[in-house]
């Protein structure tokens, strides 16, 4: 998968777009599809697939609607049961808005919220005799999802997962790919010392950029293409200063260099 992405990425670095970047990219998205299902064991002794984590919480979520409809009502009430039993002190720290709590109301507001937690081990303790068989099955099931995600998750996050999966899928796209285009020859027509037409395609690379991280949150939010638009930005800046014209304010990629 790596290789096939460290390719796609070589194309472009060599000025190769179109057809050739997308088909390398949907390449580097097979790789990642046949990993993605691909049995992976773990210290668990619960072998796992990364790419289904999704298909466990989907379960997890389908099993707490059996048992919320074998047990109608009965998860609300113990949470409302358990806010009853709150004392004033921390009924009155959790009206408070967060940013004004003092020390002692944090402390307190945090109690609160452990002390009202509740998940379906506590409900099912609770089962009537007729359905608590059923409903431990059922929680044995929810449970088993529940901790396969996680475990998933944690080894998702060894290999960056989420990210790279991302970036296959956004780059065989084409506000991707006029992204990368643009952004190849802004950085060529500085190095040739055209300044009005390198300040134009980064300006074309931004809102291309825009595009793709507006389609993609997981990209968005990643530390490593922030620091990739930074260098962007860093050149485009190098830009400006030559002929003498100020950093657009509001930058469109502002959310990307906070």
């Amino acid at each position: 998968m790596m290789a096939a992405v460290h390719y796609a990425k070589a194309l472009e670095e060599d000025g190769t777009f179109g057809v050739g970047a997308r088909d390398a990219w949907k390449l580097a998205g097979d790789e990642m599809r046949r990993f993605s299902v691909r049995e992976i064991p773990t210290t668990w002794d619960v072998p796992i697939r990364l790419g289904m984590r999704e298909a466990e919480l989907a379960r997890a979520k389908r099993l707490a609607e059996e048992l919320e409809g074998l047990m109608p009502g009965r998860f609300k009430a113990l949470e409302e049961r358990k806010r009853s039993d709150l004392t004033a002190e921390q009924k009155a720290a959790l009206d408070v808005p967060q940013m004004e709590r003092t020390d002692d109301q944090h402390r307190m507001a945090m109690s609160a919220i452990q002390a009202t937690q509740v998940d379906w081990l506590m409900v099912v303790r609770e089962a009537p005799d007729d359905v608590r068989v059923r409903a431990k099955e059922l929680l044995r099931q929810w449970k088993e999802a529940v901790e396969t995600a996680e475990i998933i998750d944690r080894y998702r996050s060894i290999v960056n997962f989420d990210v790279w999966r991302a970036t296959c899928e956004a780059e065989i796209t084409e506000p991707a790919l006029r992204a990368r285009e643009a952004t190849w020859r802004a950085e060529q027509d500085f190095r040739d010392a055209k300044l009005q037409p390198a300040k134009q395609a980064y300006e074309e690379a931004f809102a291309a950029w825009r595009e793709v991280f507006d389609a993609s949150p997981i990209l968005q939010a990643d530390d490593i293409t922030k620091y990739e638009m930074t260098d962007m930005v860093k050149g485009y800046r190098k830009v400006l200063d030559q002929l003498d014209e100020p950093f657009p304010i509001p930058f469109i990629l502002q959310d990307m260099l906070n």
